[in-house]
């Protein structure tokens, strides 16, 4: 499996996880997030990534991805470290040209995240179909009714979403405040291991490391785990003026497994508690004590 090895600082998970000031739009001082600061510098490789296209207040042939990228810890006489890691990013990609329209000047965004499911869709065959992400046996029909129906973004906060009773899981994680299209400078021309169509513009959305054993037998499990969990999600937007908004969910999940990644072993769903089920509380850790540009619940 190809893992890199070397794990990152607490401090340099902290800053992958700050708000990006979007009052700039084309600022030499612009502060982008590590996430893309590595990947403009080329010094990422992901795992295994996945990606849906959607359409948002009419605008259609948007693409959401997510990926991740493993980093098992090393012990040798030189090197200590202390966990692995599992990194696990979102990004937006749009057209291009959409940003410098007066819908994409004004638009505001919200994300949110539950935790992973140990489901698949019921359009799920086994093979890899980026374009599906469907909610259809992951999530019930009021709980997919209830993500819909969701607060818009206003007064320039992503309201809370309660749908707890509907889906019988909270909202884990999601954006503080709204983000928009405007950070010219922090947007990439694609991703690597992620089919984009040309012409597009891509942004980083959430990022957050998740703290996994140093064991190998341990971590190999949790690898297994994490990259075939979908992960429910929402997006809604609101523009100035525009009473409804909208919103769009999806349940999206890593299918894509990089060439010389680790292919997963383990059967999924898995049919009993998994190391990654029962130590689920310590992989938010360094999130939970970092976080300053969106809210974990707990």
């Amino acid at each position: 499996m190809r893992l890199i090895s070397n794990l990152l600082a607490v401090s340099s998970v902290c800053f992958g996880l700050s708000a990006v000031a979007q009052n700039n739009t084309n600022s030499s001082d612009t502060q982008c997030p590590r996430i893309i600061e590595d990947l403009q510098e080329g010094d990422v490789s992901f795992n295994a990534t996945g990606t849906t296209s959607f359409s948002l207040l009419e605008q259609d042939d948007w693409h959401l991805s997510m990926t991740f990228q493993f980093r098992l810890a090393r012990n040798t006489t030189t090197v200590k470290d202390v966990s692995s890691l599992g990194e696990h990013a979102v990004f937006l990609s749009v057209p291009e040209s959409f940003p410098e329209t007066t819908r994409g000047k004004d638009i505001e965004l919200c994300y949110y995240e539950m935790d992973p499911v140990n489901a698949t869709s019921d359009s799920d065959s086994g093979d890899s179909n980026d374009s599906d992400a469907t909610c259809d046996g992951i999530l019930s029909e009021e709980c997919q009714e209830a993500l819909r129906s969701a607060p818009r973004p206003r007064d320039g906060d992503c309201p809370d979403v309660d749908v707890k009773e509907a889906c019988g899981r909270p909202m884990r994680l999601w954006t503080s405040k709204p983000f928009n299209l405007s950070q010219q400078d922090c947007t990439l021309g694609g991703l690597p291991q992620v089919d984009i169509p040309d012409d597009y513009q891509t942004q980083s959305v959430m990022w957050q490391g998740k703290i996994l054993s140093p064991a190998e037998e341990e971590f190999l499990d949790s690898y297994d785990l994490l990259v075939r969990q979908p992960f429910p999600v929402l997006i809604t937007a609101r523009l100035p003026g525009d009473q409804n908004g909208a919103a769009e969910i999806a349940c999206l999940a890593t299918k894509n497994i990089s060439e010389g990644s680790r292919v997963p072993q383990s059967d999924f769903p898995p049919s009993g508690a998994t190391y990654l089920d029962v130590k689920g509380g310590l992989t938010y850790l360094v999130v939970l004590s970092c976080f300053t540009g969106y809210i974990l619940a707990l």
